[in-house]
């Protein structure tokens, strides 16, 4: 944006902008990178829109951090902490991101948290959720709540894994074998088979052969002679 359309918004800026005819609002990284790696030129893209308010233009310049898959919590919630105290209060935040005014409370909550609390949310070590909850506490009993914290973590990983034996179906009962009556000793045997009963095999006299003549005994099937 142009250096006029910067001084609407901030017109005290004015000894820091000195004659600097544009003002950066996205993309102060990559300009960054050109200087260190000394290019010349740079395409850049020239728009009056993010001038149009001072919502407009500090979301043009925490989108750029927003978009970021790096961002931590504590630097979104410095980025929503400005938006408030540029446009004079959380309502006006929550209405510029069409959001309530309790999202803008959360985002902001990081913020009562002591230093080294907040050096541990934006290395990942302190969960937003938890930290959030510590933060409703005073500075002086945080730490103290985020080490018991970190007892009951530990405690809960110290506990035994409880496993699961697989169910075993019950079997059926046995049913208890019938054992048949003995036959009498003086009934004659039936001259007719059951049904069930299978054929005598018919029998036949085979001459054995002598010693010098020995049939070859027979071999199981699939093996070598």
């Amino acid at each position: 944006m142009s250096r006029t359309g910067y001084l609407k918004l901030w017109p005290d800026e004015e000894e820091n902008v000195k004659d600097t005819p544009y003002v950066i609002a996205n993309g102060e990284r990559r300009f960054r990178a050109s200087l260190a790696a000394g290019l010349l030129t740079l395409n850049v893209v020239h728009n009056e829109d993010v001038a149009a308010s001072r919502a407009d233009f500090l979301d043009a310049v925490l989108s750029e951090n927003n978009d970021r898959e790096d961002l931590d919590p504590i630097e979104r919630a410095i980025g929503i902490e400005t938006m408030v105290l540029e446009l004079g209060g959380a309502d006006k935040v929550a209405e510029h991101y069409d959001k309530s005014k309790g999202w803008v409370s959360q985002q902001r909550k990081l913020l009562k948290l002591t230093p080294e609390l907040q050096a541990l949310v934006s290395a990942g070590e302190l969960p937003v959720r938890v930290g959030r909850d510590i933060a409703g506490l005073p500075q002086g009993e945080q730490a103290a709540a985020w080490a018991a914290e970190l007892d009951q973590r530990a405690a809960a990983k110290a506990l035994p894994r409880k496993r699961t034996a697989p169910s075993l179906q019950p079997s059926a009962p046995t049913k208890p074998l019938e054992h048949s009556a003995p036959a009498p000793e003086d009934s004659a045997p039936s001259e007719k088979a059951s049904d069930n009963s299978q054929p005598e095999p018919d029998r036949k006299e085979i001459e054995v052969p002598d010693q010098g003549q020995q049939a070859p005994l027979p071999r199981p099937l699939g093996l070598p002679r």
